[in-house]
């Protein structure tokens, strides 16, 4: 699915829209509790300044339950590396909708390879 649809890439450039590393975007884990450790990242909001993005795991590398918390909810399908980062939300589909988080249009994203893609629909 992901070859096909990236064209089988590690592009930092999808088809649909300009891509950010997470790096580029300053991301961080998620502070955890009890001494957990990836169960989610945040980062800086590529359209708006001054606040940042927030995603957790559904399958925290722990194998532990998710946290409860802002954001949306995604399943890790990479390693546990930031760089090499790959994500799905759990409903099977791979569009990351910031929308709805209460900042207004941050928009829609796949997380594939360690970069945020844009993607309109």
């Amino acid at each position: 699915m992901w070859a096909r649809w990236w064209g089988g890439g590690g592009s930092a450039v999808g088809r649909r829209g300009r891509a950010w590393s997470l790096q580029e975007l300053k991301a961080e884990w998620l502070p955890s509790p009890r001494h957990r450790h990836n169960l989610g990242i945040s980062f800086r909001c590529p359209v708006h300044e001054g606040h940042r993005l927030t995603i957790r795991f559904v399958n925290p590398y722990d194998g532990e339950k998710s946290i409860d918390g802002p954001g949306i909810l995604a399943y890790v399908v990479s390693n546990g590396m930031l760089s090499k980062l790959t994500l799905i939300t759990p409903a099977g589909g791979d569009a990351l909708d910031f929308n709805k988080q209460g900042f207004g249009e941050c928009g829609r994203y796949r997380l594939y390879d360690g970069h945020l893609h844009r993607i309109r629909f």
